[in-house]
């Protein structure tokens, strides 16, 4: 580029920002504030979508991120912050699509974690037709977190995260912002709630954040549930990089992140996120092949289970008062559950599709609010599945997580150590770890846990080994 054309673009870049400065300008004169910003988003919104058409790896980490803050945004300012999900997920497909040669990447896609995906995509879509269904307004809404942004968010993800920079790069990410997220939350607890959280604790949802005077801390997260799913899930991925053949720099980044997330859950007052803790742990176990690490990480959890189970100590602390609570059987808030999956039960036994996709829960409240399931609370995820899509629907998403589950540890458990099978290792886990977590919650489908599961499903279908194999006989 010559000095001559570089001075000309500098010229017009000042003589747009001038013209915008005077609009802007004239429109705070005659409108106010509002429009005036609205107005000097445009360009903004411009240069990013431009930035992503050129470089698509930055779509996904803007969903990543927006998945972990969206939903906290609403208590500083109400809107539909949700939908901005909707919108990086469909450019980061189209900025993908623009940049790759479909016919040379078809390949990318014949795997377990699309198939699963589309047939589960495919499920949900049929559900439009389900003549007892409330709306085609309610589907709409509805089906995003249930399997719409899988469906266009996992081809990118599948496309992009094809070396060991980019998934390392986006796992590096959302451990990043999970830590930000239980250091609010210690913040939350030791120096207290800013204003917009002091407000929304004050509304209906003081009745499950403080419970006898003690915050269940919630961080910037639409709830104390989905921030403690948020915290397990990344403390035991974290802890099991740890684990891994890395520098002893990266593991003591690890653990540092395993325990502040870990720490982050503990505060939570969430017992249900444990199960996290519980099933990946498990799934790890049994896959990591060395024995000795196998009988300390299984006598771990015994000793770790017996100390809540059979012991009084630490009974004067709250927060693990709170944890002891998840393993009584006769807990009123289990019982409570337990009524309404027996209501639930008598309602559907005639209808093996549910209800259709957006018939339960806040949908219900919404588009069908007196209806019967307006006022029956959907405490789990399968719950809602179960709702909406029958025992029909049911029984064929927990047949898709159990494969996406068993093709992920088959893979972990064929290969040789190395840090790549570490990180496949931490994502099928943690995956599995949300799944068993997800029944007593509706975890699997809600930002920004939605989101990661997505990026678990890509990493887990993509074998980087064989793409290295593939460049290798290229270049020779």
């Amino acid at each position: 580029m010559s000095a001559t054309d570089s001075t000309f673009k500098r010229l017009v870049l000042m003589l747009g920002a001038l013209i915008l400065a005077l609009i802007v300008s004239l429109c705070i004169t005659k409108f106010g504030v509002t429009p005036a910003v609205a107005l000097m988003a445009i360009p903004i919104g411009l240069i990013y979508v431009y930035w992503v058409v050129q470089k698509p790896m930055i779509g996904v980490y803007s969903t990543l991120i927006i998945a972990f803050f969206c939903l906290g945004l609403a208590r500083y300012k109400d809107g539909t912050w949700g939908l901005l999900i909707d919108g990086t997920v469909a450019l980061t497909l189209v900025a993908t699509l623009l940049n790759t040669r479909i016919d040379k990447s078809l390949s990318k896609l014949s795997n377990v974690g699309f198939a699963t995906t589309a047939i589960w995509f495919i499920a949900t879509f049929l559900e439009l037709f389900n003549p007892i269904a409330p709306t085609m307004a309610a589907w709409f809404y509805a089906v995003r977190g249930v399997s719409l942004y899988a469906i266009l968010f996992l081809p990118a993800c599948l496309w992009l995260l094809q070396d060991e920079k980019n998934i390392k790069g986006i796992i590096a990410a959302w451990l990043i912002l999970a830590t930000l997220g239980a250091l609010w939350g210690i913040k939350q607890k030791y120096i207290g709630l800013d204003w917009a959280e002091t407000a929304w604790i004050n509304g209906p949802n003081g009745k499950t954040h403080m419970l006898r005077g003690k915050l269940r801390v919630f961080s910037f997260f639409s709830d104390s549930g989905q921030y403690s799913a948020v915290m397990c899930h990344a403390s035991l991925v974290a802890f099991i990089l740890f684990t891994g053949p890395f520098s002893k720099q990266k593991k003591a980044i690890f653990l540092a992140i395993a325990l502040v997330t870990f720490y982050g859950l503990v505060i939570s007052g969430t017992r249900g996120a444990f199960a996290v803790a519980a099933g990946g742990g498990l799934l790890y176990l049994l896959i990591i092949r060395n024995f000795r690490l196998f009988a300390a990480g299984l006598s771990g959890m015994i000793l770790f289970f017996c100390f809540l189970k059979f012991t009084s100590i630490g009974s004067g602390i709250y927060d693990i008062q709170r944890m002891r609570t998840a393993l009584d059987p006769n807990n009123p808030s289990l019982q409570v559950r337990i009524e309404n999956q027996k209501l639930l039960a008598a309602y559907l036994v005639d209808k093996p599709f549910g209800k259709g996709i957006g018939s339960g829960g806040s949908w219900a409240k919404r588009f069908a609010p007196n209806s019967f399931l307006a006022d029956v609370p959907l405490d789990s995820w399968y719950v809602k599945i179960w709702v909406e899509t029958g025992v029909v629907g049911l029984a064929l998403h927990i047949f898709l997580i159990l494969v996406v589950t068993f093709y992920g540890a088959r893979r972990v458990y064929l290969m040789d150590p190395s840090p790549y099978r570490t990180i496949l290792n931490a994502m099928v886990s943690g995956y599995f770890g949300i799944a068993v977590a997800s029944y007593g919650n509706q975890i699997y489908g809600q930002a920004p846990t939605g989101i990661i599961i997505i990026i678990s499903i890509a990493i887990l279908s993509t074998d980087i080994t064989k793409n290295k194999e593939i460049a290798i006989r290229n270049n020779h």
